[in-house]
């Protein structure tokens, strides 16, 4: 039987437990960065609608949730741990969920809106209704997309699901 020199290690043997240990390292890290997170990565438009709300934030995406399906809204992504709500596309003219290219791309809109916590348990919400001035195929969604102006009707529905939600989110127990 040969000896093997002192100081020298079977790498082999090694291989496997390394190899599993590497990987273990690598699903924990990856868990950990957030890579299965709702929330978009970007913040709300700087003109976004800002309020503050008495009750904390899941409460309030948990109502919001309520008063957007009930006025026709499809919801695309939606975390009540994370304090965001996306809709669907929504066309004005309609008045349903769909048609994200139209003739009229500014009669479609999409309401988002990003829940944080604020002081003494209340929320801090801020809301946005979003359309797309021109059809613009080469941009990301978030950069050919802007605030409706002031006097657009999906900001006045904006404004009519924000007054609902405030009665709904007090009848949400925190």
């Amino acid at each position: 039987m040969r000896m093997r020199p002192p100081g020298i290690i079977n790498t082999t043997s090694l291989m496997p437990r390394t190899f599993t240990s590497f990987a273990l390292v690598l699903v924990t890290a990856s868990a950990a960065c957030g890579a299965n997170n709702v929330r978009p990565h970007y913040r709300p438009f700087i003109d976004a609608v800002l309020d503050t709300i008495p009750v904390p934030p899941d409460a309030v995406v948990d109502s919001l949730e309520i008063v957007v399906t009930e006025r026709g809204f499809e919801i695309a992504r939606i975390t009540s741990s994370e304090g965001f709500l996306e809709t669907k596309w929504f066309d004005l003219d309609a008045g349903r969920s769909g048609g994200t290219y139209t003739r009229h791309p500014d009669r479609v809109i999409r309401l988002r809106f990003f829940a944080e916590f604020g002081r003494d348990s209340s929320t801090v919400l801020r809301s946005e209704a979003a359309y797309r001035p021109r059809l613009d195929p080469s941009l990301p969604d978030r950069e050919a997309e802007a605030m409706v102006p002031i006097g657009h009707p999906g900001d006045s529905l904006l404004q009519s699901v924000l007054d609902q939600l405030r009665p709904a989110a007090d009848r949400v127990e925190p």
